[in-house]
């Protein structure tokens, strides 16, 4: 049994699909983190894939490579994304063109939007999810208009904003109601923590479960890399002088089998492997890992937010921000 859920665990993809940096044109304010910095975190924590979903925004194509780049070197998979307000809405959506997810402001342009998409067959990679769905006294929040619009979404989150009460952890657990959600109309729960610190990375998250067959043909390959690199390798060459070396400086640090793949894949590899992974989201094959944050943390977190975003505070930093 031992050896049955080792082997389970080793085809578990660890990652966050709702996630923000300084690069944020709305919350680059209270961020002090870089989106690099962010992949770091990320890698140091046995991360394997990630979603950057600013307000509003999508990184440039420049920008964007280069952060993919900077994370596959990592070995963590990136999947494009946006946090989209649409309606006062918040609402995430993965693999969507950077100029198509930003022109969508209202429910019906999301809907056509969709799809163009499926008439393209471009619909086999995008995902829509519903950020937060039912947290109370949030603005941004879809609520009640969830079940009008259910039919555009492909999933809902399971955010990590929620504390656990010592004497009832589901007290104040306001994804309740969307975890029945999606019991009930088979939709995909995905993890996220909407993190806008590092510290809370870690606290909810998603596994994606590769298929056993799918997990053998990437570790042949692996494999078949390894071989050929140390046939290749001459008398006078050391490992760590080799451009992507399996004993390189990097080696060391990863934490687990799929970075390590990220990290040697070849391009048409690491596309293939973005779209294995959207495709087990979209069928439902993966898990929520969540822990809830200490009330004290959280209440003192929710203080320091709800400061940060008022009008003064903002005037304040701006005032203060050594670019003025």
């Amino acid at each position: 049994m031992a050896r049955f859920l080792h082997k389970m665990r080793r085809r578990r993809i660890k990652a966050d699909f709702h996630l923000h940096s300084h690069e944020d044109p709305e919350d680059a304010h209270m961020i002090s983190y870089s989106a690099r910095d962010l992949v770091d975190a990320l890698a140091e924590q046995g991360f394997s894939a990630f979603s950057l979903t600013l307000h509003d925004h999508m990184l440039d194509d420049d920008e964007m490579s280069g952060l993919e780049s900077y994370a596959k070197e990592r070995g963590l998979i990136s999947i494009p994304g946006i946090e989209k307000t649409i309606e006062g809405s918040h609402v995430l959506i993965y693999n969507m063109k950077k100029e198509d997810a930003e022109s969508i402001s209202t429910f019906p342009d999301l809907e056509s939007m969709i799809g163009r998409y499926k008439e393209s067959e471009k619909a086999s990679s995008l995902f829509v999810v519903a950020a937060h769905p039912f947290f109370p006294f949030f603005k941004y929040a879809i609520g009640k208009d969830y079940d009008k619009w259910r039919h555009l979404f492909d999933g809902l989150e399971y955010s990590s904003l929620y504390p656990s009460m010592p004497f009832n952890k589901d007290l104040l657990n306001f994804n309740l109601r969307a975890a029945w959600e999606a019991k009930m109309h088979k939709k995909v729960m995905i993890g996220g923590t909407d993190c806008h610190m590092l510290d809370q990375l870690g606290k909810t998250y998603t596994w994606v479960m590769v298929s056993r067959k799918q997990y053998k043909v990437l570790k042949g390959r692996y494999r078949e890399k390894e071989q050929g690199f140390r046939g290749n390798l001459s008398l006078q060459e050391k490992p760590e002088e080799r451009p992507g070396g399996l004993q390189g400086p990097q080696e060391a640090s990863y934490k687990n089998f799929f970075q390590r793949y990220v990290s040697k894949a070849s391009p048409s590899e690491y596309a293939r492997l973005r779209y294995v992974l959207v495709r087990q989201m979209k069928r439902g094959n993966v898990k929520v890992r969540t822990k809830a944050r200490n009330p004290i943390t959280y209440f003192a977190t929710l203080a320091y937010f709800i400061f940060m975003d008022s009008t003064p505070a903002r005037w304040l930093n701006r005032l203060t921000s050594p670019s003025r």
